[in-house]
């Protein structure tokens, strides 16, 4: 797998892009400055769980939990469609502690919105396939682009609108869960599986 494929392989997983209207939604009413704060710890705590996890990933999995990756997704799949059938019922800005702060710059917004269960076992596999360094450097590069993208969030929102945002964010949601769902389902095909 070349460096291209896997950027773009990682690019497509975390989905930067995508998710840009929940985050918006999320962030709804802090004001600029904590808003580039809450995108910068979520960028940066991103990128932190994803190396960790091309660095120790398996280790971690099956020698220290004793879960194996197949496990690993079933439980964030659950935590995704958690997380979208809240957000789809409970408005979260009618919460003001939900807004204080940057607790959610790691949660949900860096894991599992950007750096789920997929982002991960796609980063342990490029680890397998094309090395170590290989997969630190797609990583790098991936955030970095996740972090211009967010940087650029603001004149996003102005250009599209505040109703066209709430459109996608819902239908993003919707996906969230599609998405949890088929990591669940995923994830009990292998464990399963005959013979596994």
């Amino acid at each position: 797998m070349g460096l291209l494929d896997s950027i773009i392989l990682l690019f497509a997983i975390v989905d930067a892009p995508g998710n840009l209207p929940i985050f918006i939604d999320l962030t709804a009413g802090m004001d600029a400055a904590t808003r580039q704060k809450v995108y910068n710890v979520a960028t940066l705590a991103g990128l932190a769980v994803l190396i960790i996890f091309a660095l120790a990933g398996r280790f971690v999995l099956n020698s220290v939990f004793q879960i194996s990756v197949a496990e690993f997704q079933i439980a964030g799949g659950v935590l995704l469609v958690a997380i979208g059938v809240r957000s789809m019922v409970v408005d979260e800005r009618a919460s003001p502690e939900v807004r204080q702060g940057i607790d959610i710059a790691a949660v949900p917004m860096a894991c599992p919105l950007l750096v789920g269960p997929g982002a991960i076992v796609t980063a342990m596999l490029i680890v397998e396939r094309s090395g170590l360094v290989h997969a630190l450097i797609a990583s790098a590069i991936v955030f970095a682009l996740v972090r211009v993208i967010f940087w650029l969030a603001e004149p996003i929102r102005r250009l599209l609108g505040h109703l066209v945002l709430m459109i996608l964010s819902r239908i993003m949601r919707i996906f969230i869960v599609a998405i949890g769902i088929h990591y669940i389902v995923l994830g009990l095909q292998i464990v399963f599986r005959p013979g596994a």
